[in-house]
């Protein structure tokens, strides 16, 4: 799993919102797909580091 459940849950409580059980598998599927385009980013420039600029996210209209 690559995020915290507990700040996770913590992030939501202080928004005035909770998050359920299920909603942590879609948020590990989310943050992996993100991980997975900065890769990708990064060996296109021929770095072995993500960087910042590489973590761009542009929300698909379709997936709304």
């Amino acid at each position: 799993m690559l995020i915290n459940k507990t700040q996770a849950r913590t992030f939501a409580k202080k928004n005035g919102m909770r998050i359920s059980e299920k909603s942590f598998s879609e948020l590990h599927q989310r943050i992996e797909q993100v991980l997975n385009e900065a890769c990708k980013r990064s060996r296109i420039d021929k770095r072995k580091t993500i960087l910042p600029r590489d973590i761009h996210h542009e929300p698909d209209l379709f997936d709304l």
